[in-house]
């Protein structure tokens, strides 16, 4: 009927265009429907042309943009008085890449001089960081560093998903550099950015890891970084954590990181933490377009067992507490 929703879940595998088959039947022929994907009208107005009754079933086919993972597809109908069926449709790749599987960047925090005489002067702790998005109020970003004058350094690899030109989009308050394949792209450490986007354009190869690396000062007041990329074939966005590698995997041993351990990994529907001596507060499970999939707020110190149920594949396990805790990969079987 006329302003209803139905909805469809979709599981892809990849990312590009694919051709939904949308399966209908209509008796009349001023029927017409728009398709949304998380809440964005992917297509406008699509009409259906009548296929003679309601018992009689056609198909309609059109071009999706899709990232990977599982999205809802929802249909408004917005013109069909009871003339319109609308059954099954099937999800085809059309021109599509696969994803990489990064698990994000190596993320440091460093103390600055009182008035910006001298930056990354000591560098207090790290992490795995999934993306690089991060709004700051006039506060300290965490680790004891004061809310004044600290840096962040990102650095690893990135990995582009097609053989383009590629625009990097660095969004600041306050300073920044982003070097790409060693290349310096955005140089705005003079100044400040105060939210303003600056760009810069590199080629890169469908698949190639080349070394990435963003540092970020803040001075005073409220902070924040974004880092989004874009090309012909790839729609502006933030830079997705599974095609960022960090340098090394972080491990229990990492100085400035409290010790952890994480164990059986594959998993199946279980996992045990040992944080030995620190105090957790929360755990929170990612997949690897960096969706929450599970979260639990115990607090515990040591040894503690969760169950969960998840679908195989790679996910990610933060741990939030008195201290740092790394980022930690684990595989579900």
């Amino acid at each position: 009927n006329t302003g209803e929703w139905l909805e469809y879940s979709v599981d892809v595998k990849a990312i590009g265009k694919y051709t939904a088959t949308i399966h209908y039947a209509a008796s009349g022929a001023e029927n017409e429907a728009i398709l949304y994907m998380s809440n964005v009208d992917k297509t406008g107005t699509i009409t259906f042309p009548s296929t003679g009754g309601l018992q009689t079933w056609s198909t309609k086919d059109i071009d999706l943009q899709l990232i990977a993972g599982k999205q809802i597809i929802r249909f408004f109908i917005q013109n069909a008085s009871e003339t319109l069926s609308l059954d099954k449709i099937e999800i085809k790749a059309k021109d599509v890449v696969y994803p990489g599987d990064g698990i994000g960047l190596n993320k440091s925090l460093w103390t600055g001089a009182i008035g910006g005489r001298e930056w990354f002067k000591d560098s207090i702790c790290s992490e795995i960081d999934p993306v690089i998005d991060e709004v700051w109020a006039d506060v300290s970003p965490g680790c004891d560093i004061s809310k004044d004058f600290w840096n962040v350094r990102w650095q690893g690899e990135i990995q582009a998903l097609y053989t383009e030109t590629y625009t990097f989009y660095l969004t600041l308050n306050d300073i920044g550099k982003l070097w790409i394949n060693n290349q310096l792209l955005i140089d705005q450490w003079i100044g400040s950015g105060l939210g303003k986007t600056f760009t810069g354009t590199i080629d890169l190869k469908a698949g190639q890891k080349v070394p990435i690396r963003l540092d970020f000062g803040e001075k005073q007041g409220d902070a924040s970084v974004k880092l989004e990329w874009s090309s012909f074939s790839n729609l502006r966005e933030v830079v997705p954590q599974y095609q960022l590698y960090p340098s090394t995997v972080t491990s229990s041993t990492t100085i400035g990181l409290n010790r952890l351990e994480i164990y059986p990994n594959p998993a199946a529907n279980q996992l045990t933490v040992n944080s030995y001596s620190a105090k957790v507060d929360g755990i929170t499970i990612f997949d690897l377009l960096g969706r929450t999939v599970y979260t639990s707020s115990e607090s515990f110190t040591g040894t503690k067992t969760f169950n969960f149920n998840l679908e195989k594949g790679i996910y990610l396990i933060k741990l939030k507490g008195n201290g740092s805790f790394a980022t930690q990969k684990i595989i579900v079987k």
